[in-house]
């Protein structure tokens, strides 16, 4: 069952990650598909790092007094409803502002998967290994 959750904390932590630069493989497609300019297109790749580093601290003390798991699944929620309107924004202003509340989920998720991992996991080596898998991803 532990190996099931650090799984599950591992893949959305990479999510995550991806999501910073995975998008500017696809911004030659955007541009020429949707029409977006330049700089539009730097809007669409920053906005979600600048909410996802923004909302870190926020998350974690949103987790603090709320629950690390109900903060958990509700960053991984925010995110993949902010995935799909992004996969169908048509518009730079819509894409921009949903990569920037798909960073904010992403923002959630983090802290209180680290969280997660560090209650679950009891000191020693079975934590060290949970978080070097966790960190690695």
């Amino acid at each position: 069952m532990k190996g099931l959750l650090l799984a599950l904390m591992s893949m959305a932590q990479m999510l995550d990650i991806i999501n910073v630069a995975s998008v500017t493989i696809t911004l030659p497609d955007i541009m020429r598909e949707v029409g977006y300019g330049v700089d539009q297109l730097q809007w669409v790749t920053s906005a979600y790092a600048l909410s996802y580093g923004a909302f870190l601290l926020i998350g974690g003390r949103l987790g603090d007094l709320f629950g690390h798991r109900r903060i958990y699944i509700l960053g991984v929620t925010w995110f993949s409803i902010w995935a799909l309107v992004n996969g169908f924004a048509k518009n730079p202003i819509i894409m921009s502002v949903g990569r920037a509340l798909q960073g904010m989920g992403a923002g959630f998720t983090v802290p209180s998967a680290l969280a997660i991992l560090t209650t679950t996991y009891l000191v020693g080596p079975e934590r060290t290994h949970a978080l070097a898998v966790f960190g690695g991803t």
